[in-house]
């Protein structure tokens, strides 16, 4: 059963611009084509409109954790997280690139989409002000866990200031230490990896 966290308001306001975008081009494409009387209703395009919308409400009901969400694709929780953080990173000049491919097995998103968030706004918080960059999320399955690598590099032609690795390490500990199945955590260069469920991610709530 998920066992979902309950995120900060600070955290529900990083993503709440995101929300607002996706949930406004929803409505506007379903509006849209109902204002027009005189042209068949293209029912895939309404549909795909209502079903971004209702996965971004479900991603936001878990960050609320007022729900019990079943396991998940994470590759498709990533799309939607990648979406609803979008605007924040845009405005400080990064972008956000997710790498698709195949995921070997299923999340809990009361655990995993508020970790992701938490991991996203502690790197936003921490990137160099002024230079431009990108924030690259891949993801990495067996049998045994899941990881998210989320990798910071800056744009070409910008100045390589250093990523301070030791604030990152210290929002994320203050924001994941005390949460009920907390993933696995480690920080290599301008890398971080989140790993979720197997023996390494057992050991490392203990």
């Amino acid at each position: 059963m998920s066992d979902p966290w309950s995120c900060s308001p600070e955290t529900v306001a990083f993503v709440a611009p995101g929300l607002v975008h996706r949930l406004g081009n929803a409505i506007f494409t379903v509006q849209g084509h109902a204002q027009l009387p005189d042209r068949p209703i293209p029912r895939d395009t309404v549909l795909a409109a209502a079903n971004r919308g209702g996965r971004a409400l479900a991603v936001a009901r878990t960050l609320l954790g007022s729900t019990f969400e079943p396991p998940a694709d994470p590759l498709e929780l990533l799309e939607v997280l990648v979406d609803l953080t979008r605007i924040p990173f845009r405005e400080a000049g990064h972008t956000l690139e997710l790498t698709r491919g195949a995921a070997a097995r299923t999340v809990d998103p009361g655990t995993f989409c508020p970790a992701i968030v938490e991991a996203l706004r502690a790197f936003h918080e921490v990137l160099p002000r002024g230079q431009k960059g990108v924030l690259r999320i891949a993801v990495a399955a067996d049998a045994g866990d899941l990881a998210v690598r989320i990798g910071y590099a800056a744009a070409a032609g910008e100045l390589p200031f250093p990523l301070a690795i030791p604030e990152l390490r210290q929002r994320l500990h203050q924001r994941l230490a005390n949460r009920p199945r907390r993933p696995r955590l480690e920080l290599a260069g301008a890398a971080l990896e989140l790993g979720f469920g197997g023996a390494s991610a057992a050991s490392a709530q203990a």
